[in-house]
């Protein structure tokens, strides 16, 4: 699926990959850099088997809205404070298996982030089993509008 998202030669701005049974963080994070370069806006991956999905959504310059609907995911940390702040402006979690909120995991400097999501405004965890939201989970996100 990567190789083939390379490939395409016409602009995108809007990808859907969705029912494709794709399921390991490092394929996740290739398509992460491609679309990077490809300058896509807006990505869903929902219906695939992503179980771990941490700090793939690192410097996503152009990316603004990600949903990971009906996966596998069990911990909503795809951000790691690695410096400037992510692009993405709505996140969609729902329908996995999340139990604890954690949007930002500790940096390679030790340090959590400080406003590493500062652009996002929507953020959805419907249909989880959320049983634990640390006393700080949303303080890298002062803007959010919508939970």
């Amino acid at each position: 699926v990567v190789e083939l998202v390379r490939e395409i030669r016409a602009p995108l701005v809007n990808i859907t990959l969705s029912n494709l049974a794709l399921e390991t963080k490092q394929t996740l994070q290739l398509l992460c850099g491609v679309l990077r370069k490809k300058k896509v806006s807006s990505v869903v991956l929902q219906h695939n088997k992503f179980q771990d999905v941490s700090g793939t959504f690192n410097q996503s310059d152009s990316i603004l809205y990600v949903d990971l609907s009906h996966n596998k995911i069990k911990k909503a940390n795809l951000f790691t404070c690695v410096g400037s702040p992510s692009s993405v402006r709505g996140l969609v979690l729902d329908h996995n298996a999340i139990r604890d909120v954690s949007m930002c995991e500790v940096g390679p400097n030790g340090r959590r982030c400080e406003r590493c999501l500062e652009n996002l405004r929507h953020l959805s965890f419907r249909y989880n089993r959320i049983s634990v939201i640390g006393s700080h989970a949303f303080e890298q996100a002062p803007n959010l509008e919508t939970l």
